[in-house]
Formats: structure tokens, sequence, C-alpha cells
């Protein structure tokens, strides 16, 4: 995406757990939509977007290449991006990416936020240049260069924070979420929840004062931690009592279910899906992985 603002679908970082995994699907979100919208690229039932995993990471320049492309094949793994090969050269690697469920991400309820940028999109619309034009004035270039060290004046930040409160990656995907939530709070105290906390406690807690509209969201969420206040997810509760329920009435034995999630493998691999949403899409989602495992071992 050449806009300078980045955006994710609340929802579905929520049903992922990490904002990070959000923010690389709406890029893929934009560019299918994009595509869809020309009539290109349209192969094998579904419509496809193609990018070097270096010019995909060249959009995010606050996650490392190594990230975007592990981040890029955990949606491979999760069910939710397809990848291919369709180039005509056999040297050439590019990958192809399509959506396993393209209505879902392109027209459904995840497709919310690229609307404003697919409506905008002609038929005219040309794709994003490989390169500067060499017609590029100085004044922009310098522009440009200022933007680039301020990006990494700012990393060069969050990286001593690391290294001062000596933080894993998990622990940075903590500390990313809760700056993008805009807390009233110092970078230090961000570090220790995130060094102290799970993410998905952060994220309940954060929800919690939201929902209760807190006038200060570190004091509210301080208070919730420090005490170790139970916060209570409806949602969480009934799909979870509606999962027990399913898996013994139909004797599926494959499935774990944990405190805000189930597990249900597939081959050597697994999914998740986390109660933590919207029953009627648990519940879709629930019947179409109990389906294709009927398919398979039934």
């Amino acid at each position: 995406m050449s806009s300078s603002h980045h955006s994710f679908d609340i929802a579905l970082a929520t049903q992922l757990g990490s904002i990070e995994l959000a923010i690389v699907l709406h890029h893929f979100q934009y560019w299918i939509n994009h595509n869809q919208k020309l009539d290109k690229n349209f192969k094998d039932g579904r419509t496809w977007m193609y990018q070097t995993r270096e010019e995909i990471a060249a959009h995010f320049p606050y996650f490392s290449g190594s990230m975007v492309r592990r981040y890029t094949d955990r949606l491979v793994k999760l069910g939710i991006l397809k990848k291919d090969n369709f180039n005509k050269k056999g040297f050439d690697k590019t990958l192809w990416y399509a959506f396993e469920n393209e209505e879902k991400f392109t027209i459904g309820k995840f497709a919310k936020s690229i609307g404003k940028f697919a409506k905008s999109i002609g038929k005219n619309a040309k794709p994003i240049p490989k390169s500067l034009p060499s017609s590029l004035t100085k004044d922009i270039r310098d522009l440009g260069q200022k933007m680039t060290l301020a990006v990494h004046k700012d990393e060069d930040k969050t990286l001593d924070l690391a290294k001062r409160w000596v933080l894993n990656e998990e622990h940075m995907e903590s500390f990313r979420f809760l700056k993008k939530c805009e807390i009233d709070a110092t970078d230090e105290k961000l570090c220790f929840w995130a060094k102290a906390y799970p993410i998905q406690r952060l994220i309940d807690v954060f929800n919690e004062a939201k929902h209760n509209k807190a006038r200060s969201l570190r004091k509210y969420m301080g208070k919730l931690l420090d005490e170790k206040k139970v916060v209570f997810n409806a949602r969480i509760e009934a799909n979870s009592s509606f999962a027990k329920d399913f898996v013994r009435q139909n004797g599926w034995h494959s499935p774990k279910i944990f405190q805000k999630y189930m597990k249900i493998p597939i081959g050597n691999d697994f999914t998740e899906i986390s109660f933590d949403m919207d029953s009627k899409d648990f519940l879709v989602r629930l019947l179409e992985k109990y389906e294709n495992n009927e398919e398979k071992y039934g």
C-alpha cells in the first residue's frame, strides 16, 4: 500500500491474537481486492496478487524482512492465505498469493477496512512502481530521506528499550500492541506490562477498560493488572461451553480445548479457533473444521 497509514481489523486481530498478523493480512486484502476490481490475475477460481518477499517487506519499515516472512508463512499455515507460482519463466521465484476464502476477506465481514480504498481504484489504476522515477525532484528525494531517518530513529529508540528491559520477541509483540492502543503511559510502563503479563491478558484488560470508557487507560488497566482482577468475557464463556458440548455430543476426539481457544489437528500441523469472537462466526468456523475432518477421516 502506498499510503503512509496502515490499518487493521480489531476483531480479526483479536481472533488471530496478533496485531502484526492483522496488519500484514490487510496488505493482501488491499491488493487482491485491487486485482479483483480490475478483473486481473484470476486463476484456478481465485484472484491472486504477486510480490517478492522483499517487495512485501518494503511496505513495512517497522518490521524486519524475517518478521514479514514469518507472519506471511503463519497466515498460510492458518489456512487464510494460499501461495503458488504462475510465473512464465522458471527462474522467476516471485510468489503468488490468494485467499483460501476470497469472499470472506474481500467481500465479507473482514473486508470492511479496505472498502474505501477499493472504491477509489479505477480501471486505469497503476501498480506501485518498483523504483523511483528518474524525474523525481531533489526536494522530494530529500523529504523521503528525512522520513526514512525518522523511522530509523524511532526504531533505535525501541531497540534501546528492548535492550534495557531485556525484552524477547514475545515481549516486543506485546509492547507494540500496547503502543498502538495509545495508552496514556510511558514506554517504561508499557515495557513493564509487556514483560510481566501475557499478551492475551493485556488484550482482555484493554478491552475491559475501553468498554467501561475509562478516563485514564493507564490507571484503569494498572488496577486490573496489579490486583489480578478477573476480566469477564461472555463470548469466551459461551463459545467455550458450546465447543465442549459439540465435541462431546459428536464423539469428536481430536480437538483440544483450552481456556480461550481450541486446537484442531490437521495432518502434522493444527489450526486454532479463538473463543473470543462473535458466536455466529465461531459456529460457522467450528462446523467448517468439523465437516472437513469428517470428509477426510469419517
